[in-house]
C-alpha cells in the first residue's frame, strides 16, 4: 500500500477530501464551495449523448419570518412554470410557540420568498407538510392540524388546500377527517386515463393501518385504505 505524506493512503484521499469540504460548509457557509465544486465538475453525458452540466446558485434565506426552528421541509416545482417553486415546513409560529405549518412561493427560481400562514394552522396548529403541483399548474399544500372533537379530545385533522395563483394565496380547505399521521402527497403527472389524480397516503388507527385518500373524476377525495378496510367514508369536494 502506497501513503501520501502522513501516512494517508491514496485512495482515501477522495474522501477526505469530501469530509473537509463537508466541513467548510458546515462551519463557513456552503455558497463559496459548492459553486467552486459545481464550476470544476466535469459535464455528466445524459442519455442521448447531451452533456448535461448542474451549476449550484448561491444559497439563499427563504424565511425571514423570526429566528425559530423551520422542519420537515418540503417543495415541489411548477411543471408549467419552472421558477415558480412553493415550499412548506413546520415552524414554532403559534402563540405558545408551539408547531404549525406555512408555505412560502417563489417566481423567480429561489431567490426572492414570501411567507403565507395558514388561519387553520395559526389556530390550531399543525404538522407534517406536504406540497405537490398538478399537470396544469395548480399548487396543493396538505398538513395535519390539531383540531379538537366534540369530546375535547386532540385530533390530527388532515387539510388539503389548493391555490390557483401558483401558491401566492390558498382557497379554503377541505376537512378530510382525522386521526392521521405522516401523510403523503403525489399527483398523476401522466398521460394516463387518470393524469391529474392526487393521491394522499395516511397512517391511521391505533395499530397504524396504511390508507390512501384519492381524487376521483367526480371532483371528490374518497378514503381507500389499502389494509385493513377503513373504518369510515370520508369525503371532501376538492376540484382537481
Amino acid at each position: 500500500m502506497r501513503f501520501q505524506s502522513g501516512g494517508v493512503p491514496v485512495r482515501n484521499m477522495k474522501q477526505i477530501r469530501r469530509l473537509i469540504l463537508a466541513i467548510i460548509c458546515l462551519t463557513v457557509g456552503c455558497e463559496g464551495v459548492c459553486v467552486a465544486q459545481s464550476e470544476t465538475a466535469p459535464a455528466q453525458e445524459a442519455p442521448g449523448g447531451a452533456n448535461v452540466k448542474v451549476i449550484v446558485g448561491p444559497n439563499i434565506l427563504a424565511s425571514r419570518d423570526g429566528n425559530f426552528y423551520h422542519a420537515e421541509l418540503m417543495v415541489a416545482a411548477n411543471p408549467k412554470n419552472p421558477k415558480n417553486l412553493v415550499g412548506a415546513g413546520i415552524t414554532a409560529t403559534q402563540a405558545d410557540g408551539g408547531p404549525a405549518c406555512k408555505t412560502y412561493v417563489t417566481f423567480d427560481g429561489g431567490y426572492t420568498w414570501s411567507a403565507s400562514a395558514l388561519p387553520e394552522q395559526v389556530q390550531f396548529g399543525g404538522a407534517d407538510p406536504q406540497v405537490a403541483f398538478s399537470p396544469h399548474g395548480t399548487a396543493y399544500f396538505a398538513a395535519l392540524a390539531m383540531v379538537r372533537d366534540e369530546k375535547g379530545r386532540g385530533r390530527a385533522a388532515l387539510h388539503f388546500y389548493r391555490s390557483e395563483d401558483g401558491g401566492r394565496t390558498w382557497l379554503k380547505p377541505a376537512d378530510l377527517g382525522g386521526s392521521y399521521d405522516h401523510p403523503q402527497i403525489v399527483v398523476d403527472k401522466t398521460y394516463g386515463p387518470y393524469a391529474g389524480r392526487i393521491y394522499i397516503a395516511v397512517l391511521y388507527g391505533y395499530d397504524y393501518s396504511l390508507g390512501i385518500f384519492r381524487s376521483a373524476s367526480s371532483a371528490r377525495m374518497t378514503t381507500d385504505a389499502l389494509s385493513p378496510a377503513p373504518s369510515r367514508s370520508s369525503t371532501a369536494a376538492v376540484s382537481v
